[in-house]
């Protein structure tokens, strides 16, 4: 763009150390020539921060996920029952997703499926032999635990939601701030 970069005010970083660091950041290096120059953290990756879950709910998440796991994962034929299962039950669903611990998006696709089913997994999971199959319809049976998986589910959903309307091609602080 051939801007020097005595005409930049202010930057906006993702607060990633190498940007922010005290002393060799680039907002540091930057500021030994600009002293007036503002920084910024891109308020994007804040809502990430946001979604950081606490103690409970991510060994909650974590429950959720390692049954999702037994389901989908460990054995291709009690995946293929459970498909079976939920198509024969007419759910609207006719499978779960996997949950990729990488991708924070996945949440979103996730949980609420998880959410929408959980009275077919709870039957699908009591007509499982596995030992380790009769730890999750506790978890799934009325409690606080649902309760707080059902806040989850649209805590998640909020946050997926705000995400994605802040990102995009050619939008400003002034088209995103409404969002905000």
């Amino acid at each position: 763009m051939k801007i020097t970069l005595h005409n930049c005010i202010s930057v906006t970083t993702d607060g990633a150390p190498t940007m922010v660091g005290r002393e060799q950041g680039v907002i540091a290096r930057l500021k030994k020539d600009m002293p007036s120059m503002l920084a910024f953290q891109c308020f994007i990756h804040l809502t990430v921060l946001c979604g950081k879950l606490n103690d409970h709910f991510q060994q909650l998440l974590c429950k959720a996920m390692k049954m999702i796991s037994f389901l989908r994962s460990r054995s291709a034929l009690r995946h293929r029952n459970l498909r079976k299962f939920l198509k024969e039950s007419d759910t609207t669903s006719e499978d779960l997703p996997t949950y990729n611990n990488i991708r924070w998006l996945s949440k979103r696709n996730v949980l609420p499926r998880l959410w929408s089913i959980r009275q077919e997994l709870t039957l699908f999971l009591n007509t499982c032999t596995s030992l380790i199959a009769r730890q999750f319809p506790e978890m799934m049976s009325p409690s606080k635990d649902m309760s707080d998986l059902a806040f989850l589910v649209d805590i998640c959903g909020h946050l997926n939601g705000l995400n994605l309307k802040l990102q995009g091609k050619n939008k400003t602080i002034i088209d995103t701030l409404p969002a905000v």
